[in-house]
Parts: C-alpha cells; structure tokens; sequence
C-alpha cells in the first residue's frame, strides 16, 4: 500500500514538470523552415534526380525533408514523395517509378514542429520510353565452301540509338552475340554482312542481330548448309622424253580437282629446283585427266628442272619435280631429192635420201611442190613417207593438174627445223598426145601409177604398107589393106581405129626407149602390163574393165566389158605373116617389150569374153601397140 501511494506522487511531479516546459516553449518565435529546390538531373523514362537544400529550419528541429513531385502544380507530400533525412542543409533525392514522355512538377519540401515548408517548384519531362530494335535477317547467298554473306534490315530502332548491328551464327539453333559474329556498324536500315571460316559440308543457323542500351534484339533464324571443301588440285608430273638440244617433252595427270574446275595446266621449268608458274612454262589446255606439253627454247647440255602444274580457285598445286639434261646442239638434216617417178595427169612419185639426220630423230620426210612457188616448201603442198634417215621413195603427190609444170624438193624435219634436198622439176601428163613425127594426137588415161595412150599406136615410118616375108626385116600393116599403099575404103576406116598392127623388128629396137613409140613413152614391159592388171583387180577381171564398151566394134555380145578407167581396148586382131590377118572384132592383141625364155616375145590380148592374157608369140607376127609414159621425170 505503502509502494502506491509513492508511486502517485512521482507521476503527479511529472505532470507538473512537463506542463511547466511546454509553456517556456509557447513563449518562444517559431516558423516554418526555408529551403530551395535542386535542379533535376540524370532523367531517363522512370527516373530523375533531384533535392534540395534547407537553409533555416524556422527555430524547431526539421523532422523530415525530401522531395515531391507530381503531374499536377504545386505537388504536396501528399503525392509522391522521398524522405531524405532530418536537419539542415543540403540533400539528394531519387525520383523513381515515373512514367516515360511525362512532364513533371518537383519542389523540395521540410517539415518541423510548426509545419511543411516548401522549395520552389521545377519541371521537366521523362524520356521516352527505349526498346530492343526490330530486324530480320536477309536471305543467305554466294554460299561457298568456308563462306557466304547475309545481312540484315533494322526496320525499328525503338528510339535508341542501335551501337552494333551484323550476323551472328552456330551450327545449333537460335544463335547469339556470344557465338560466332560479325559487327557492320551502326544505326537502322539495311547491312551485309560476310561469313568466314565456315566448315565445308555443314549446316549453319545465322541470325542478324542489333544492340543498343535496352539490349540485343535478333531477327529470324535462317539455316543454309556449306559446298563442299575446296582444296588444291592432285597431280603427278609425266616422265620427260624426247629430249634434244632446245626442246622436250613432258605433261602431267590431274587425278582431282579439289572441287573446283581447273581454270589452267602445263609444266614450267627452271635450271633451280623447284620451278613455279614464274619462271617458264606451258599452258596445255583446262580440266583433269592427263595432258602432254612441250618444253621450247632450252639450252643445248644444260639440266633443268620440272614440274606439272595445275590452277583452281584455291591456288597452284604441283607435281613430283623431275630433272633432264638437253642433248649437244642439233643440227639440220643434209638429203638430195630423188627424181620424180610415175607421173600421171593428176599425181605423181618423189622421194630422197637423208644422208644426215643432223643429230636428232628426223620425226617427217617427203617432199613439197608448188606450182607458182620456184623454191616449195612444206608450207605449200607436202606428201610425208614415214620418218629416219636412208632413202625413200614413195611420198606421192595428188591433186595435181594435167599437162602442168611443178617445182619440187625432198625435205627432212628434225627438231632443229626442217631442210630440203636441191630443187628439181617435173609436168604432169597431158591429157592427149602429139606424135611429133607425124602430128598425130592421141588420147591419154591414167591407170594407177601409170599413164597410157587410149588409142593403139597409127605411126607409118613410110608412106607405103610394107610386105617382108623375112621375119628379121619391119612389117607395118593395117588390117584389110590389099596393096602396098593405102587405097581401100576398109583399110582407112580400120587404121583410124584400130591402128597399125607391127611386127618384132618394127616396134622394136636394141634400145627399149627408142622403140616405135614416141619421145617419152614406150613399149611396155611385162611387168608393167602386170601392175596395170593387179590394179584392176587381176587377170580374171582386168579384161573387161579395159575393153570398150558396146558392139561397135566388138562382137556382141563383148561380155563384162566397162571401160572403167577409158583404155578403150579395141579389138584389132593380128597378122600371122605366114597366114594372113585375123580376129579383128574379137581379139586385141599388143606387144610387151619382155623376152620369154625360149627367145619369143611376150604379147598380150583380150578377147571377146574379157580376159586379160599373157602368151608368148613369133617375132615375126604383128600386133597393135600401146604406149606408157616414161616413169621418170628427166626421161
């Protein structure tokens, strides 16, 4: 009880004390504080910086200050406001959770016992409100094996500025900045943007992609797979032949073109190991596969060096590098031409003899001719008989005019160049004859290698038929003539076809070209009768090949005659000089300048049924006469 009664009493003292002050309290001067409002500052689209300073806190403490703000005039701390401390003095305030694009009305504020002061009032407006840009990404092209190019187009940069733009790209899904990129500047609208280093064979996921403030925006994904590898072409380098003084011949084998087509191939050389597409070189062609090239303007006993090469679009491969040593400097060839043989209306036989192959393979040999050009050579007209040295003998020439002069030279051709033997001349044959002993004109043909008369020979030495019962002694005669002379109708129709009919000692003399026959032709020898047959297909056939055709003046029914090559073989018969003329209209029968065994001579005949024969007859008969021409141009 006692306890109580004491309590009372203090909490009474209390009472009295406090009323006591409070009244000291009223008796002093109080106001509100004074205070200025610090600029805004650091304003983005939600937040600001501001606050203010407390000059006089009015004579009672400041319990609270900060700032205020609002949409609206005079903002109160009844809006939004912060609370930045107690006491005088200045202060930082942080405006935040405002609204983008706004204007907004800020005063500082200070609060003591008498009331809230206020700073004087500020405006300003929040910035607009920022985004991740809009894009898409741009179709991929020039697609290779380790690159391509893309891009992009920003379309909306949401009012920020975009600080990085390009490509970003992975071989998974949804790729980032943080895999493999490229950076193509600044700011919207479109860009290219070029891939690198890039796995052949792969498929890829890009992106394009634009940075700014807000962050990383991307555009739609687009996937493309890469070419194939591209690599250097494989090659090996061909064994070096055909080696001279200045030349030789080598190549290569292109097995793969590293997926990329060869724009470029051939060999180069060098004295030093390991030439290059600098020092010299062949250019042989494009693509794979093996190729030939040769090696030009080399220097006599010098090694050189070399390798195939081949270009794509990655670069130069090479081959192995094989080394070869020239030979001694060549020579040209040193030959003499031959005279030109079996010259016919239209062709003709040269040849020559290669005394010296000049040091090198003589790789060609013939001869040149030209009409118009008195020293031909092989930039004219050229037949080739095979190639080394010796002589040769069959290089013919074709296409030639009848009744033409041509000039004509053997040449040889070595890698040194090409020589010639001395010049020569020659005429083909005309296509008709002129006797000039008694101006009669014969027609011409050529069979093979060979040119004959197409007519038997008329040639009288004499005016006068000519009788000799003595063998030994000239018979010329015409078939039907009755006299010495030549007076019946029958006898000149028969000499105007069928031609004098001549015993041994007529048409033949010691010398087998001063025969009945003309300058530059002759009585042919069995042998050439012989070649004319073959030609034609031989004994069984040749007959009717070589007869005129009809029954003008053979018999009908003159079977398998065609006259292929114009003869025009007549049947003239023969004169047995014991028994008189017979067998004209079925036989043909002329001489060959051939001697049988026995001493008797060789003749030939066709007769009605079309074969060509051989038989051997008295000297002392007669029978028609063909001439050949002479083989030989200097005949």
């Amino acid at each position: 009880m006692k306890s109580k009664i004491i309590f009372s009493i203090l909490f009474i003292g209390l009472i009295l004390v406090f009323a006591n002050s409070c009244k000291k309290d009223e008796d002093k001067d109080v106001a509100l504080p004074a205070l200025s409002t610090t600029e805004v500052a650091d304003i983005t689209e939600t937040t600001a910086t501001s606050g203010g300073k407390v000059t006089f806190d009015g004579g009672a403490a400041v319990t609270a200050r900060g700032v205020c703000w609002s949409t609206e005039q005079n903002p109160t701390i009844d809006d939004e406001k912060t609370i930045d401390g107690k006491g005088e003095g200045e202060f930082s305030s942080s405006l935040s959770d405002l609204t983008s694009d706004t204007k907004y009305y800020v005063r500082a504020y200070a609060t003591n016992s008498v009331g809230t002061a206020y700073g004087n009032e500020l405006s300003f407006t929040t910035e607009k409100k920022l985004g991740l840009s809009v894009l898409i990404t741009i179709k991929i092209t020039n697609i290779t094996p380790s690159t391509a190019v893309s891009g992009g187009n920003i379309i909306d940069d949401e009012n920020n500025v975009v600080t990085a733009r390009g490509v970003c790209w992975s071989t998974k899904q949804n790729p980032t900045i943080e895999d493999s990129k490229t950076t193509d500047g600044k700011g919207k609208g479109e860009f290219s943007s070029s891939l690198s280093e890039l796995n052949p064979e792969t498929k890829y996921y890009v992106r394009a992609y634009a940075t700014n403030s807000v962050g990383t925006a991307y555009g739609n994904e687009i996937s493309f797979t890469t070419e194939k590898g591209f690599a250097l072409p494989v090659l090996s380098t061909t064994k070096v032949t055909y080696i001279t003084d200045v030349t030789a011949l080598s190549g290569g084998n292109i097995t793969e073109d590293g997926n990329q087509a060869i724009t470029a191939r051939g060999v180069c050389w060098s004295t030093k190991q390991n030439p290059t597409i600098e020092d010299s070189k062949t250019t042989d062609g494009k693509g794979i596969g093996e190729f030939s090239s040769n090696l030009t303007n080399l220097t006599p006993e010098t090694e050189y060096f070399v390798r195939a090469y081949a270009i794509n679009s990655v670069g130069t491969a090479y081959g192995e590098e094989i080394s070869f040593t020239t030979e001694k400097k060549v020579e040209l060839p040193f030959l003499n031409s031959f005279a030109v043989t079996y010259i016919t209306h239209y062709s003709a036989i040269g040849g020559g003899n290669i005394i010296s192959a000049g040091g090198a393979e003589v790789t060609e040999r013939g001869v040149c001719w030209s009409e118009t050009n008195d020293m031909p050579t092989i930039e004219d007209n050229k037949a080739v008989d095979g190639k080394g040295t010796g002589g040769f003998t069959k290089a013919k020439m074709t296409d030639l005019k009848p009744n033409t002069s041509y000039s004509v030279r053997a040449f040889a051709t070595n890698i040194g160049g090409t020589a010639y033997g001395e010049l020569l001349y020659f005429t083909t044959a005309p296509t008709t004859l002129t006797d000039d002993r008694d101006d009669q004109v014969y027609k011409t043909v050529t069979i093979g290698n060979q040119v004959w008369m197409a007519e038997n020979l008329k040639y009288f030495p004499e005016t006068r038929l000519y009788y000799a019962i003595d063998e030994t002694k000239p018979r010329y005669y015409v078939y039907g003539a009755e006299s010495n002379v030549l007076q019946t109708l029958k006898a000149k129709e028969n000499y105007k076809v069928y031609g004098v009919l001549y015993n041994w000692e007529a048409a033949m003399t010691e010398d087998v070209l001063q025969d009945v026959c003309p300058v530059g032709w002759h009585i042919p020898a069995d042998y050439e009768w012989e070649e004319m047959v073959q030609f034609l297909g031989g004994t069984e056939v040749a007959g009717g090949k070589l007869k005129e055709m009809g029954t003008t003046h053979w018999k009908n029914p003159n079977t398998g005659a065609t006259d292929e090559r114009g003869f025009a073989a007549l049947p003239g018969g023969y004169d047995d000089w014991a028994h008189g003329a017979s067998s004209i209209n079925s036989m043909g029968t002329w001489w060959s300048s051939t001697e049988n065994t026995d001493g008797s001579r060789i003749i030939r005949f066709i007769n009605n049924g079309g074969t060509s024969v051989q038989s051997s007859n008295s000297k002392s008969n007669s029978h028609s006469v063909r001439c050949v021409r002479n083989t030989h141009s200097d005949y």
